[in-house]
């Protein structure tokens, strides 16, 4: 179950990954990291998944927001 699991992942590996940082003047008060993958199905079409963590740290309390976006047949 674990090699199939590793070789599930291994499909799985990401397109383009990063962060972007929201600052206003020198203090950051967001951040969002974000990785967009990449999954061919067995009718050869591609899905695409975009998932994302952004956080917004200016006002209290604390926003945290974990959006999933699935494209694809």
């Amino acid at each position: 179950m674990t090699a199939l699991l590793l070789a599930l992942l291994a499909l799985q590996t990401p397109v383009d990954e990063g962060t972007l940082v929201v600052r206003e003047d020198t203090v950051e008060i967001a951040r969002e990291g974000f990785r967009l993958t990449a999954l061919r199905t067995a009718a050869g079409a591609t899905r695409w998944t975009l998932a994302t963590t952004v956080r917004y740290n200016r006002t209290r309390p604390v926003v945290v927001l974990d959006p999933i976006v699935e494209l694809g047949p």
